[in-house]
């Protein structure tokens, strides 16, 4: 009789079963690498041509904006279609090929076959590589010959290869887990159960951990490169994480590497190579459980395997998690109070749900008692830990004394510049060549290390009112990240994304620190030899006046502006009687801010925000002698100077939304006449709650108010309940932004914030007819009036009769006396 476990052609029949199996799935195999060829090699054929007739019209540049990946091979259709198929065939061909471990008859034929099950596998495993990988190699070999023949500096033979790494891990890494899942499972739908959940239980288990713990846990702060590393966890899922850090172009290749803190490919080679290891070793798993199979597993409903309870377990975790944050999100009660019944809930509910469909009824649910109440209590376990502040995360701040240095992330001062290595730019932009653009974002700084006993102790203040004020009402804006790196060597690290509303002038004060200025400010970084054009500018941002110094006038106007900046006092910082502007334009990087350009009426910004890169101003106040002292020693007297004559039409916009954090209107907010048409579409898109004005005593008035600051803009109105539902109010707060637009199309100026109260009422009484259509009855705008009075308080109205702003516009300029 012959076995199956010895033969002396055992060769032989092996190679004609690969034969045949190839054979067999022919047409699928040459389907697949159509669909292959069409979507990837014939696509970067297409687009490198295009983008030889784009380089000829607008310069080299413009290739590293044409292609996605390491590589530089794919493009926006051909990257996401080639991970969509490297996921889809490696779970078709063992699906395919070994559904006759699922039936009943063939079983018995197969295993009737004079080859031992262990090589059985094999040669399908084998002819299923041979189906995805034969295309695929040649695919890419025609990649790489049309990428050396067109030449583009941004194409990288070395990063096809990565690509190709990557790719493989991940195949070979669904392939074996199909045909392991394969021999676990009974039916073809139990294994397609199977393979989703060993794909993509375990990563969306973690997300939605810590999405329920980002949500829900007071100041949880995760590792820089988190949720998105769960996808390591997956071959499936990994190159989709992996995908992003070129899904904007080889511009920004390298953005996730940076996230995670690891070199640029490093994080997704290890992973590559972790992953080929893991395929052999769970084909070998796969081929000795193959050899213990018992074949009376063919066609069993619910057949007992080890995948079977870690799968339910985690789909009770999930469905439990996830049950109780959809539960407290559409519930305003106490937190544990209703978390916890919820998560109990859902997750006796998805593991009975599992239960059922694996055993395809419920007639085994009596039996699972034990496992169900453990899918129950293990969410809800989760979930009391989350609400219970996770044994003390919430509250725990770190002794001042324990403290070596403090590290934020996000923190904006008033002026909310982006911080950048001053070193990187300088080697960045005397590299023109294309290669170096992939650099681009390593000159960004999001950290600020604070070492001062002044500072560390302001922080740690801060810090503590944060962590005992947690259930107060938050604001929603500014965010927070503290690292704290202790004496003892180890690290404390929490995140805020809002903060409670008695921390915000804390957290206002850490801005007038000299540590922290010397840190934020451009100011501090800039050299003289780094300054391109000075440009000074009134307190409408108007009036564009070039400034033209030698280098050591320069010096010195730094020198003047850093000391003015230093002792500025807090309470100026908040509210502070600006007088006018200077922008300094750096050389580095500068393209967009001239006062040629400021002053053109065809110059139009680049929507990308790049201008962000080369803009750094000061907001003068009266306090900055040194500074005016200068200006006017060199010939700059009357730059401050307001002609609100030039300006035609004043919108005031009804607003509530600005929380009271410091912020500076400056010349960041600056539209040019180009933008005039944008502006005034904006304005017209936002007319139910927009007003024009055109007095010329109403535009000085209003035009006044501009010298102070918004950071007190803010009115808190005192609606009972029953005054809000009757009259349809729409918040609790409000505040009136301001808009001007000038006669000649000098400029659009967007966005100045004015305090209610401070408007005179013959000018909130011009904009009853408007306002009143937002609310449900027409007396609403005479309550509007009436809560805005009392909301005033003690809060002192400033000067702004039209007579008063009338004289002040004509004062002498503050830079004429000295």
């Amino acid at each position: 009789m012959t076995t199956t476990t010895s033969s002396s052609n055992a060769g032989r029949r092996l190679g004609h079963l690969y034969r045949f199996i190839l054979r067999r799935y022919l047409g699928v195999a040459v389907l697949y690498f159509l669909l292959q060829f069409l979507f990837f090699p014939l696509q970067y054929i297409l687009t490198a041509a295009d983008t030889m007739q784009q380089i000829a019209r607008e310069g080299p540049r413009t290739e590293i904006l044409s292609f996605l990946g390491n590589g530089g091979i794919y493009n926006a259709v051909s990257r996401p279609v080639m991970l969509g198929m490297m996921l889809f065939i490696p779970v078709l061909f063992p699906l395919l090929q070994m559904s006759y471990l699922h039936q009943k008859r063939p079983v018995d034929l197969h295993h009737a076959l004079p080859v031992r099950r262990e090589k059985l596998l094999l040669v399908h495993f084998a002819a299923s590589a041979t189906m995805i990988f034969a295309p695929l190699l040649f695919n890419y070999l025609v990649v790489l010959i049309a990428g050396l023949g067109f030449g583009f500096s941004c194409f990288s033979a070395a990063g096809l290869f990565y690509e190709l790494l990557q790719v493989s891990a991940s195949v070979l890494g669904i392939l074996s887990l199909a045909y392991l899942t394969s021999v676990l499972a009974g039916t073809v739908f139990d294994n397609l159960l199977y393979i989703a959940g060993t794909l993509f239980g375990l990563p969306v288990v973690l997300y939605v951990a810590y999405s329920c713990a980002s949500s829900q846990l007071f100041g949880f702060a995760s590792v820089r490169g988190f949720p998105g590393s769960f996808s390591l966890l997956s071959p499936a899922a990994y190159p989709f994480y992996a995908y992003s850090a070129g899904s904007y172009g080889v511009l920004d290749s390298s953005r996730v590497y940076e996230e995670t803190g690891l070199d640029k490919p490093l994080l997704f080679f290890i992973t590559a190579l972790v992953w080929l290891l893991l395929s052999a070793g769970i084909l070998i798993l796969s081929a000795w459980l193959y050899r213990r199979r018992p074949s009376e597993r063919a066609g069993r409903v619910g057949a007992n395997n080890a995948l079977i309870l870690p799968l339910k377990i985690m789909g009770a975790l999930l469905g439990g998690i996830y049950f109780s944050m959809l539960i407290t999100s559409s519930a305003n009660m106490e937190r544990l109070f209703l978390s916890i019944p919820a998560a109990v809930v859902g997750g006796a509910m998805t593991y009975c749900l599992l239960e059922s469909v694996l055993a395809r009824g419920f007639k085994t649910l009596k039996k699972s008692l034990g496992f169900i109440a453990a899918g129950a209590l293990l969410p809800a376990l989760f979930v009391w830990v989350i609400g219970a502040g996770a044994l003390g995360y919430e509250s725990r701040v770190p002794k001042l004394e324990d403290i070596e240095s403090i590290t934020l992330t996000d923190y904006q001062d008033r002026y909310q510049f982006t911080r950048y290595d001053l070193d990187g730019m300088r080697a960045l932009f005397s590299d023109t060549s294309p290669a170096s653009v992939k650099q681009r974002r390593t000159v960004y700084e999001d950290d600020l290390t604070l070492t001062g006993e002044e500072a560390v102790a302001a922080i740690h203040s801060l810090h503590t009112a944060i962590a005992e004020s947690r259930l107060e009402d938050q604001v929603d804006y500014p965010s927070l990240r503290i690292c704290y790196r202790l004496k003892n060597g180890t690290a404390l690290t929490l995140s805020y994304h809002s903060l409670p509303e008695g921390a915000v002038e804390s957290y206002n004060r850490l801005g007038a620190l000299e540590e922290f200025q010397r840190q934020l400010h451009p100011i501090f970084t800039y050299g003289p030899s780094d300054i391109r054009e000075i440009t000074l500018m009134n307190r409408l941002m108007a009036g564009v006046t070039p400034v033209s110094l030698s280098e050591s006038d320069t010096g010195r106007l730094i020198e003047a502006l850093r000391a003015d900046l230093i002792d500025e006092p807090y309470e100026e910082m908040v509210n502070p009687e600006v007088t006018g502007y200077i922008v300094l334009t750096p050389r580095l990087g500068s393209r967009y801010w001239s006062s040629e350009n400021l002053q053109n009426p065809d110059f139009m910004l680049p929507s990308t925000g790049s201008y962000w890169f080369n803009d750094c101003y000061v907001a003068l106040t009266p306090r900055y002698e040194r500074t005016a002292a200068l200006l006017g020693e060199l010939g700059y007297h009357d730059f401050d100077k307001v002609d609100t004559s030039e300006i035609e039409t004043a919108y005031l916009t009804l607003d509530s939304f600005y929380n009271g954090t410091m912020s500076l209107t400056g010349p960041v907010d600056f539209q040019q006449a180009a933008y005039r048409k944008a502006n005034e579409d904006y304005l017209f898109y936002r007319s139910s709650y927009t007003a024009g004005l055109t007095d010329p005593a109403d535009i000085r008035a209003l035009t006044e108010l501009i010298r102070y600051n918004q950071a007190e803009s803010l009115l808190t109105l005192n609606y009972t309940p029953e005054e809000r539902e009757e009259y349809g109010f729409w918040d609790n707060s409000i505040t009136l932004s301001l808009s001007l637009i000038g006669k000649n199309q000098d400029n659009v100026i967007t966005e100045f914030y004015l305090r209610p109260s401070d408007v005179p009422d013959a000018i909130l009484e011009k904009l009853r007819d408007r306002f009143s259509r937002l609310w449900k009855k027409e007396e609403a705008f005479d309550l509007l009036l009436e809560k805005i009075h009392e909301a005033d308080g003690s809060f002192t109205r400033l000067p702004v009769a039209a007579e008063t702003a009338a004289a002040a516009a004509e004062a002498p300029s503050l830079f004429r006396r000295f």
